[in-house]
């Protein structure tokens, strides 16, 4: 479903709101992938679209098109990138999506600002395309996409509190994660049902329902995520390396302080005193906790997750044909852990 949806129309809208001319403009745009540190065009060097691509995706699988959900696709993706200019910021990631991070080249207040302005972006693209959705919905979209915001904000303060503290429970994690990573893909599942003329898609329960789903997508893309940090057989790509060197909290290390017996507690003890962790901490761990319960752990977590999932995409109003392609989507997303 996601490989028949046809970017071209999206990139179009996107260039042209931000066709504007100051610095600023310049800065948003090389952060998307449209032009070099320059302002130079790139034709063929466009990342990912991945939370536009979600609204895109829910919109065309419950209306069969996808081209009215395109400001709402936009503004997620806004606030996606809003997200990550900050959070390179924060976490002192030098390396985004194979080319130096805004604020490695531009400096951190200007990386500062960017993201403030990513921020505003987001909002006036839903609200200049009122039109489209009308007033109803657009108060509902600009509530869904703070109410997403706020919570993301509550995630990334734990994240960050959880950093240096030595003793964070799985419970604590998971809510962080929920928070975090779940609560933009929830709103980006929102805005594909919102952008529909179905009578179903200003119904708060239904609503409530694509949410959960979205939340329990962003959940597992976050599990998967801090899987392959630590057992993948090469070290992995720069944003997941530099969020374990730091040490960011990771589910396998939380489930072995809490659950292993002294001498692998100890060992991981010993490595997390360390200011910066390295590769042969990374394979250090892995080493560690390959003999004990984790796989299974791991295992039963991710299935309750998509249990969970799957339920959320059963109680919606969708069709059964609709369900399944929705429910085959998110497990090829997820068939590798």
């Amino acid at each position: 479903m996601i490989d028949e949806i046809n970017l071209d129309k999206f990139e179009k809208f996107l260039n042209e709101f931000l066709n504007r001319e100051i610095e600023l403009y310049t800065i948003i745009k090389y952060q998307m992938g449209l032009v070099d540190e320059f302002g130079q065009s790139l034709d063929n060097s466009i990342p990912e679209r991945n939370f536009a691509l979600l609204t895109l995706m829910i919109s065309k699988i419950l209306s069969g098109d996808s081209d009215k959900a395109i400001p709402l696709a936009s503004g997620i993706e806004l606030l996606g990138n809003s997200w990550y200019v900050h959070g390179d910021v924060e976490s002192g990631i030098t390396h985004r999506n194979g080319k130096p991070t805004v604020w490695w080249v531009w400096g951190p207040a200007q990386a500062i600002n960017t993201g403030d302005g990513f921020h505003a972006l987001a909002r006036l693209v839903i609200v200049d395309n009122s039109i489209d959705y009308g007033d109803e919905k657009i108060l509902i979209a600009l509530n869904t996409f703070d109410l997403a915001f706020l919570n993301l904000s509550e995630g990334e303060n734990l994240d960050i509190s959880y950093q240096d503290k030595p003793i964070v429970s799985l419970d604590e994690y998971l809510e962080m994660v929920k928070k975090r990573s779940g609560s933009i893909v929830g709103c980006a599942f929102q805005f594909g049902l919102l952008s529909t003329d179905l009578p179903e898609s200003s119904k708060k329960d239904q609503l409530s329902i694509f949410d959960k789903i979205g939340l329990n997508f962003g959940i597992l893309q976050q599990l998967k995520n801090d899987w392959t940090t630590i057992f993948e057989s090469k070290t992995p790509d720069s944003q997941l390396f530099h969020r374990f060197s730091s040490k960011k909290k990771n589910i396998s290390v939380l489930y072995a302080l809490e659950n292993e017996n002294p001498s692998i507690k100890r060992q991981i003890g010993e490595i997390y005193l360390k200011r910066v962790l390295e590769e042969e901490d990374r394979q250090k761990i892995q080493s560690l906790l390959l003999n004990t319960g984790f796989q299974d752990f791991y295992d039963d977590l991710i299935k309750k997750n998509q249990s969970e999932l799957n339920l959320a995409i059963d109680s919606s109003f969708m069709s059964s044909d609709k369900k399944q392609i929705l429910k085959t989507f998110c497990k090829q997303q997820f068939s590798s852990i």
